[in-house]
C-alpha cells in the first residue's frame, strides 16, 4: 500500500468516526439506540455499526439515520465526503451552531492530520527521495 493510500485511508476511517460520534450523541439526546433504530428502520446492530465506524455502512443507511435524528439532509454524506463549505452554509434551521462548529473544527483536524502525514513522510522538493537510503541513521555510527 503506497502512502497516499494510507492516508486516504485514514482520512476515510476518521471522517467514519466524526459521523460515529455525532450519531451517538444524536441518539443519546433524543431517544434509545432500540426506538432510533426503529426509527430510522434499521436493526441496533446496524446502528452499532454507524457508532463504530464500519466501512460496510452505506450512504442509504446513513440518510436513513438523519431523517430519524432530524439532522439536515445529506450531513453525514457532507462529513463522509468532507465538504466543509456545504456544512458551512446549512442554516440555523437545518443544523444548531454548536453541533457545525464542531463538524468543521473536526474535518479541519482530519485535514492538518493528513496534511501532517504527508509531509511527515514524504521527501521535500529539495530532499532526494534517496537519502534516507544514502546516509546512515542519525546515532548510529558507520564501520571503517
Amino acid at each position: 500500500m503506497r502512502l497516499r493510500e494510507i492516508v486516504a485511508a485514514t482520512r476515510e476511517i476518521n471522517k467514519r468516526r466524526l459521523i460515529g460520534r455525532l450519531v451517538r450523541n444524536e441518539v443519546g439526546l433524543q431517544s434509545t439506540v432500540e426506538e432510533a433504530a426503529e426509527a430510522a428502520k434499521l436493526s441496533p446492530a446496524t446502528l452499532y455499526q454507524i457508532f463504530n465506524a464500519d466501512w460496510t455502512i452505506t450512504e442509504v443507511q446513513l440518510r436513513s439515520v438523519e431523517k430519524a435524528l432530524g439532522l439536515a439532509d445529506n450531513l453525514l454524506a457532507y462529513i463522509l465526503a468532507g465538504d466543509s463549505a456545504r456544512i458551512a452554509t446549512l442554516s440555523e434551521a437545518e443544523i444548531r451552531s454548536g453541533m457545525r462548529r464542531a463538524i468543521l473544527a473536526a474535518l479541519t483536524g482530519i485535514e492538518a492530520e493528513e496534511a501532517e502525514m504527508m509531509h511527515e513522510y514524504l521527501p521535500t522538493s529539495s530532499e532526494s527521495p534517496w537519502t534516507c537510503l544514502t546516509s546512515p541513521p542519525t546515532g548510529i555510527s558507520t564501520l571503517r
